[in-house]
């Protein structure tokens, strides 16, 4: 008996441990898929940004072309077609009208940070021999990679890749219009990965998901023509140069959520640390 009491004893500890080590081995499992998923992520970034940015250009040349036909009556097909030639017809109506502002302000903009990152660099210095609170901080040495010819040599980088840019703008603009073009086969495809029982709930999920991300982006839109339009308008007010620049800049930075208007402003404070005039008339 008493050993019957032991051996029931052992197994019900044995089974108490199964859970715990079960969940460990789940825990561990999972912590190195993420992680492998991170890094395939990480090593395949530009083709899954471009991916993505296909699906948003998708989703709103989708939604654009529903719209038409439900409002004209046009095939969807048509409205679709209709969409993708204002568009590129009003991106290129813009690169031709602002393009060469754009490029010469651009230029002129790079300089001026270049500056700006001098000026508040020996400040920095200044206030690093003064304060004890700063004599452990080295930043000189960390604002040494940010003077000018570092900014100047990114800027040239930037512009001997415009034809990688443009590879990109027009992946991206194939991916969009092939996705937006017959959007229920790729939902279908995608809800595949679920189970049988799950995939009628997946396509709705995916539905509204794309629902949701329209009116995202439709507000985000809004957003970043209202921080460019204001944007614009200030820095005309204060006397700022290399305004439109700024202000294309920082509406671009406005569909970043949070973390946009702190990088748009970033630039013009740059700009303005630069120009004694500026900062007098900004304090």
């Amino acid at each position: 008996m008493a050993a019957s009491s032991s051996e029931k004893s052992q197994l019900s500890k044995d089974l108490q441990r199964k859970p715990v080590l079960r969940d460990a081995m789940m825990a561990t499992a999972g912590v190195i898929i993420v992680t492998v998923l991170a890094l395939i992520l990480w090593i395949a970034r530009v083709p899954v940004l471009l991916a993505f940015a296909g699906v948003l250009l998708a989703i709103v040349l989708h939604g654009g072309s529903e719209w038409l036909h439900a409002k004209t009556g046009m095939p969807r097909m048509l409205a679709l077609g209709l969409l993708v030639v204002l568009a590129i017809g009003g991106v290129a109506t813009v690169i031709a009208s602002a393009g060469p502002t754009i490029v010469n302000q651009t230029g002129q903009l790079v300089n001026s940070i270049g500056s700006g990152i001098t000026n508040l660099s020996q400040e920095l210095f200044d206030l690093e021999e003064g304060e004890t609170l700063f004599k452990n901080f080295k930043i000189q040495d960390i604002l040494n990679d940010l003077q000018p010819w570092g900014l100047a040599s990114g800027a040239t980088a930037v512009a001997g890749n415009v034809l990688g840019v443009l590879a990109g703008a027009f992946i991206v603009l194939f991916f969009g219009i092939y996705v937006a073009a017959d959007p229920q086969t790729h939902v279908k495809l995608l809800s595949q990965v679920a189970p049988p029982s799950e995939r009628k709930n997946t396509r709705a999920l995916l539905k509204e998901t794309g629902d949701v991300l329209r009116r995202w982006i439709v507000g985000q839109a809004i957003a970043m023509a209202a921080i460019g339009a204001l944007t614009y308008v200030g820095l005309l007010i204060l006397g700022v140069p290399m305004a439109f620049a700024l202000a294309l800049f920082a509406a671009l930075a406005g569909f970043l959520p949070y973390l946009g208007p702190i990088i748009g402003a970033v630039p013009i404070l740059l700009v303005a640390g630069g120009d004694s005039s500026i900062s007098c008339s900004m304090c």
